[in-house]
């Protein structure tokens, strides 16, 4: 682990000195210890607890993860390494504590970590277009498009590679000197800290399901019914840090994952078709669209059945009330 130890509010919330095991951040759960002693802060100042146990464990895994990919990562070490998914757990717990940053301090640590994100991402598209195009072709993709596939490879293959490297040698730093410095407390009861903690964890849930309200999941345009996906994956990955703390029923977040991955489903094949079209390969961008179309259909009718259930409810209410 990189945390400093100073950094850490001088409060357990469970007993003196305990230790606190599991963040939805590690791939396998790591130990957090929290000292407990009379002195209210180290001199770099407190953290929240949950901020201690989630934030600061999800930089030391992007941290790991980053020296773990090396130098050169190829696309398919990228995907398994889920960097992408780390940096969204990141970003989405920042957010929620942004008012324990200055905002322009908190800009410039996440832009660099939004890049990464996108820029990995594009890297990850690689396997979706073979994926896509093969179910286009699948007893063997045309001499033509394989060429220009591999092409396309390569300049997103130097792209990152470009990107992976400026993070890693400075970016990274700069980030995580910002974030690993909140604001200091103006509580000083323990048992008020906690409850203001938990009340920025809930009002951020609740924050991004009022937006899902205002994007909305039906829309016929595909870059729009995009933005409504991203909704749900921001959700996804607040569900994903707040779930040991909120008792979530299990039926709705498993609903909540299956109409996610309907609408990554369109999304992958507008992916392609966007690709297919803007290379000049027609006839087979009126095929995906074609497929496209109809994924996107079938994932707005679940849509529906989803906001009906109640499941959106149910999940702010857990965030709200335990």
């Amino acid at each position: 682990m990189y945390i400093n130890q100073e950094q850490f509010l001088i409060f357990s919330p469970k007993l003196p000195g305990s230790n606190l095991r599991n963040s939805s951040c590690d791939k396998e759960p790591s130990d957090l210890y929290i000292p407990s002693t009379d002195k209210r802060y180290y001199s770099e100042g407190p953290v929240y607890p949950m901020l201690a146990k989630k934030l600061f464990t999800c930089l030391d895994n992007l941290e790991n993860t980053v020296n773990q990919l090396g130098n050169n990562p190829v696309p398919e070490k990228v995907k398994d390494s889920e960097i992408r998914n780390i940096v969204r757990w990141v970003q989405s717990l920042t957010m929620a504590y942004k008012d324990s940053y200055d905002e322009e301090d908190l800009k410039k640590a996440l832009k660099p970590l939004k890049n990464l994100a996108f820029t990995a991402g594009s890297y990850k598209d690689l396997t979706v277009l073979d994926e896509q195009i093969k179910s286009i072709y699948p007893k063997g993709i045309p001499i033509n498009i394989t060429k220009k596939l591999k092409e396309y490879k390569e300049e997103k293959n130097k792209e990152f590679r470009e990107l992976f490297a400026q993070f890693k040698s400075g970016d990274m730093e700069k980030s995580f000197k910002i974030l690993r410095k909140p604001f200091p407390l103006e509580e000083t009861n323990p048992g008020e800290i906690q409850k203001k903690d938990g009340r920025k964890l809930s009002n951020a849930v609740e924050k991004l399901i009022k937006k899902i309200d205002k994007v909305g999941l039906y829309h016929d345009d595909p870059e729009e019914f995009h933005d409504g996906r991203k909704t749900l994956r921001n959700l996804i990955a607040m569900i994903v840090q707040t779930d040991d703390i909120f008792s979530y029923k299990k039926e709705d977040v498993e609903a909540l994952n299956h109409l996610f991955k309907k609408y990554g489903k369109s999304q992958d094949m507008n992916i392609a078709h966007s690709w297919l079209r803007e290379n000049g390969f027609k006839k087979e961008a009126d095929i995906m669209m074609s497929y496209q179309k109809e994924a996107q259909k079938n994932a707005m009718k679940e849509a529906k059945e989803f906001l009906k259930s109640g499941a959106l409810d149910s999940i702010k209410h857990s965030a709200l009330h335990g």
